[in-house]
């Protein structure tokens, strides 16, 4: 093995993984079915009663554990979707997209696990929800 190869190994060691919630996987919508969690994050706070910070979690969270270098992945039916989309300074169409994606990961047999933002966004997650389960208790 050459120098360059032993170089590029060093480099590799010095790489943190990607951050993601507990470990998870990373992934997308399209990768969601049932029995699996979807964990996502919610980067809107601006509607708290001049306490923001919430939509700061996600990242946080996804942070907390990234510098163990010991930090193994954990179960394979837990998945960071990322963020979900959010319009903040537009509350219908912020509300409007976020009862949207919560209806789409419903439908997909995913459960949602919805992480950061303040008061405004939980009724609008509901109704995807609802949209999807209407025949269901919640």
């Amino acid at each position: 093995m050459g120098q360059g190869a032993s170089e590029d190994a060093d480099a590799q060691s010095l790489l943190r993984p990607t951050p993601s919630f507990l470990g998870a996987a990373i992934g997308d919508l399209e990768e969601l079915r049932a029995g699996r969690v979807a964990m996502a994050g919610v980067f809107c706070d601006h509607f708290s009663n001049g306490q923001p910070g919430s939509r700061f979690a996600p990242r946080q969270l996804r942070y907390l554990g990234s510098d163990n270098p010991q930090r193994t992945r954990c179960d394979e039916d837990l998945i960071d979707i990322g963020d979900l989309n959010v319009f903040p300074l537009q509350p219908r169409r912020n509300a409007q997209i976020l009862a949207e994606q919560s209806a789409r990961i419903a439908a997909s047999g995913a459960k949602l696990l919805a992480i950061g933002g303040d008061y405004s966004i939980t009724p609008h997650l509901i109704e995807g929800l609802l949209r999807t389960h209407a025949d269901k208790a919640l």
